[in-house]
């Protein structure tokens, strides 16, 4: 007789709890039938495949941004680099109110080379704005202090060197004499970490180093202020033949477009007039024929690095015609104050 019936018949209910089986109720009966309490649940492998996929996500996120980077940084020469030649002033860190090294870059992007000069420091210069005479290693902190516009420093720096500085950037001092291209890349990539103001200038220098490669840079040592221009000036591949440029002195300073036009020729940039007007004009206006804002984007950029404001901007070809010049510079009342007495040679 089973267990079952007998219990029936006393009239007991019988618990088989103890046996394992799950249980459900038929008339007075509990039946429990559930698994044995020795057999082992399954498995369960949701406390481990959490991490695991928070892992292999972490790890293909890190992968991606490694591989992003590594595009990123090996066209950035292309995508960021310059667009255009460029000249920049690189001046060194301030040491007792003066700047030690001193040095003048141009990198000409059709010829893919990099050419770089260092001038002595110690030379004494012309500024523009009445400040008399300084010792170039000594104009960063005056105008600095002066809180000059940058439109005001570019001029300054690039009247007083005799061509143009597009960019004027304070570097970390170049711990060698820059002959060789790791000096000059390490001095750049030092430069780009160590500027705030101009950081991405200097990593535009450093892909411009990276690449015109070891044969593309020419140190030519120090040279005096005076000799810069005319060293700049005989670069060859360089010279702007496309655009012609008119200057004209509508001022009462004398030789005022004469000097303004030997800074812009140092620059290779193409002067075929300087004269003086009698009509005067009160502000200083950059004109221009209907073809050149979109083929002189150089000599623009030129013009307006030496001006120690922004000239006005105008399209008029019959002005043009009358000068017979792509761009006419016509130096209005505005800037006279700026150059009253600094300027020497011929009346214009």
């Amino acid at each position: 007789m089973s267990r079952r019936v007998a219990a029936h018949r006393r009239g007991t209910k019988y618990d088989y709890a103890a046996s394992g089986r799950s249980t459900r109720r038929s008339g007075s009966v509990v039946v429990r039938r559930t698994r044995p309490s020795n057999q082992s649940k399954r498995p369960s492998h949701k406390s481990s495949s959490g991490p695991m996929k928070l892992l292999g996500a972490i790890v293909t996120a890190m992968i991606g941004l490694l591989a992003i980077g590594w595009l990123s940084w090996t066209l950035a020469p292309n995508w960021l680099g310059f667009k255009q030649d460029s000249q920049t002033l690189f001046i060194s860190s301030e040491k007792d109110g003066h700047n030690k090294r001193i040095i003048y870059a141009v990198y000409l992007k059709d010829a893919n080379r990099i050419h770089l000069w260092e001038l002595d420091s110690q030379t004494p210069v012309h500024l523009i704005g009445g400040y008399g005479e300084y010792p170039l290693s000594a104009v960063n902190r005056l105008l600095g202090l002066e809180k000059k516009s940058p439109d005001f420093v570019r001029a300054a720096y690039s009247q007083a060197i005799g061509v143009g500085a597009s960019d004027i950037i304070t570097t970390v001092e170049p711990t060698s004499d820059l002959t060789t291209l790791e000096a000059t890349r390490k001095w750049w990539w030092q430069t780009a970490w160590a500027n705030v103001s101009h950081h991405w200038q200097a990593w535009q220098w450093y892909w411009a180093a990276d690449q015109v490669g070891s044969y593309g840079v020419t140190f030519h040592g120090q040279v005096p202020v005076a000799n810069l221009g005319r060293e700049v000036r005989l670069l060859p591949d360089w010279l702007d033949s496309e655009c012609s440029i008119a200057v004209v002195n509508t001022t009462a300073v004398s030789g005022l477009a004469s000097q303004l036009a030997r800074v812009l020729e140092n620059g290779q940039l193409r002067v075929i007039r300087v004269t003086d007007s009698k009509q005067p004009s009160d502000v200083t206006q950059l004109v221009m024929n209907n073809q050149a804002a979109g083929r002189c984007q150089r000599a623009m950029h030129g013009v307006e690095t030496v001006l120690p404001l922004e000239p006005h901007a105008v399209e008029n070809q019959e002005a043009a015609n009358q000068y017979r010049a792509d761009i006419v510079v016509l130096l209005g009342k505005d800037v006279e104050p700026l150059f009253m007495g600094q300027t020497s040679g011929p009346s214009r």
